[in-house]
């Protein structure tokens, strides 16, 4: 398995550990939260610059999609920290060397200081522990990929 099919399925398993706490449901109407979010919209647009065409290679030279505005974004109820959620776990996922352990230690504690929260490795998985019906070839590349829904 190449190395960065190794690292997408750490990323894989860090957006499935982080989010796999029940979060609350937001409540319905978030009147301060609103105007907070409205203003930080507000002035991020004016340094908001619209995406040029993409060249070939890039994921949107690929794959078609619409784009989400921050509202969308919010109606998504995204898991965000809260008093019960304060820490980022990490899942990896496959056997690693010294050098690409290195590479996740600081990928950790990048992580850690983007969010401005604690992230630990929970566990580590190697990839024999990954079933079959999780598992496929992608169909132009060939390369072996693992469901991380």
């Amino acid at each position: 398995m190449s190395n960065l099919l190794r690292l997408g399925a750490v990323w894989a398993c860090l957006s499935l550990a982080s989010c796999s706490a029940e979060a609350k449901a937001p409540p319905a109407v978030l009147k301060k939260s609103d105007r907070t979010y409205n203003e930080v919209e507000n002035k991020l647009r004016v340094v908001a610059q619209p995406l040029g065409k993409p060249q070939p290679g890039e994921w949107l030279a690929e794959h078609k999609e619409d784009g989400q505005t921050f509202a969308q974004y919010l109606a998504a109820r995204p898991v965000r920290r809260t008093k019960d959620l304060k820490k980022i776990y990490l899942v990896l996922l496959g056997d690693f060397t010294p050098e690409q352990k290195r590479v996740l230690e600081i990928t950790r504690e990048y992580l850690a200081v983007f969010f401005q929260t604690p992230v630990e490795v929970h566990r580590e998985l190697p990839l024999a522990d990954v079933p079959a019906r999780v598992r496929r070839k992608h169909p132009s590349w060939g390369m072996e990929q693992i469901q991380t829904p």
